[in-house]
């Protein structure tokens, strides 16, 4: 797109699929960021299924009291990551960030539908190879989920649907 319109100069944003990160939730019994920075790559090392070092982390605050932070952690492969700019790259655009998809949707969702500030929300991303999920609580990031299941019509979603019906319901919510 960038390349057809002729749109030399301008920032481009262009978001990782979540499916190809690891997405966990943890809380830290910090609260400044270089504090939680220190520790961070110690307490996603020992979930991973790779190598810290092959990984690029993310984090995302989604609760803070006076003695911990909860947040949600991005793990994504440096090889998708290059990957993906490689691809980017080679249509001939240069972005100047890579965010998840999905937690750069779920943070602009109160901004973008100011009623998702309050009450229970659900974001859906779907992609071809799967569908991604945000839960939202009067603001808050609730749970991010990546569901195998993608939309093929064939069955109008109906699979789909469930899957997210029960994630909300999970979190004590009603769909």
């Amino acid at each position: 797109l960038l390349r057809e319109e002729r749109l030399r100069g301008v920032d481009a944003v262009a978001p990782c699929a979540a499916s190809d990160a690891f997405l966990r939730r943890l809380t830290v019994p910090f609260v400044r960021p270089a504090e939680i920075a220190g520790i961070l790559p110690f307490e996603v090392e020992r979930i991973l299924p790779c190598p810290i070092a092959e990984v690029v982390l993310r984090d995302l605050p989604v609760a803070r009291t006076e003695t911990e932070t909860s947040l949600v952690v991005a793990a994504v492969p440096r090889a998708s990551l290059a990957a993906h700019l490689s691809d980017l790259q080679a249509a001939g655009i240069d972005p100047v960030s890579a965010p998840l998809a999905l937690p750069l949707l779920a943070a602009a969702a109160p901004v973008a539908v100011p009623e998702a500030a309050r009450g229970t929300w659900a974001v859906v991303h779907l992609e071809a190879s799967g569908t991604a999920l945000a839960v939202l609580r009067d603001g808050c990031l609730q749970t991010l989920r990546v569901l195998p299941e993608a939309f093929r019509g064939d069955d109008g979603g109906a699979a789909l649907a469930s899957q997210i019906a029960r994630t909300i319901v999970s979190l004590g919510a009603s769909p």
